[in-house]
């Protein structure tokens, strides 16, 4: 959870920060852009913010992660509307791949999911960003389920290009090894396990 929340903004949190943490130039008097205060309440250089988004744009080479996408001084997602043309993709993806990780928590641990409050559902989507890797498709460019985390980082060298990092739709793999695949489409995974071996 992030430690400075929009409540914590409405409070009246206020940043006192004189330097802005990326480049540690002094935020007042900033000759190269404007100040930029985020929903957190923490404050940035904008073009700092901006360059920390371009490069944490989604890419179908590495896993989805999201961490360049937050405020590096509380991890709340940035949102501020100067920045909603960098973030507009990454949000659509975060709330599909959130989608996904409820899809594969309902698999995995179905009675923590089914009972839980929507305090107990964010905390168990958090955990699930953490346990578990998704990856752009190379082939329809949807998010999909890669497996664990620890898995990924074991292997996270093995596929090179794009066009090997496919969703369970797209892969020719998963339609030779799944003995029915109408059926199993959903519940098909790239790397860790298959449905009928």
């Amino acid at each position: 959870m992030a430690a400075h929340s929009q409540s914590d903004r409405c409070s009246g949190f206020v940043d006192k920060s004189t330097e802005c943490a990326i480049c540690y130039e002094p935020l007042d008097g900033d000759k190269s852009g404007r100040t930029l205060e985020l929903a957190c309440g923490h404050r940035w250089h904008l073009h700092c913010l901006r360059e920390q988004l371009r490069l944490a744009q989604p890419s179908k080479s590495r896993r989805l992660m999201f961490h360049g996408t937050r405020c590096g001084k509380c991890a709340a997602f940035c949102d501020h509307p100067d920045l909603e043309n960098l973030t507009r993709r990454t949000d659509g993806l975060r709330g599909r791949v959130d989608e996904l990780i409820l899809e594969q928590l309902s698999e995995d641990r179905p009675e923590e999911v089914r009972g839980a409050d929507a305090m107990e559902l964010a905390r168990l989507v958090d955990e699930g960003r953490r346990r578990y890797a998704f990856y752009l498709c190379g082939g329809c460019d949807s998010p999909y389920f890669g497996g664990t985390a620890d898995c990924a980082d074991e292997t996270e060298g093995e596929l090179t290009t794009a066009e090997e990092r496919l969703c369970p739709s797209c892969s020719t793999k998963s339609r030779e090894v799944c003995e029915h695949p109408a059926e199993h489409r959903p519940h098909h995974v790239w790397k860790c396990r298959y449905c009928c071996r």
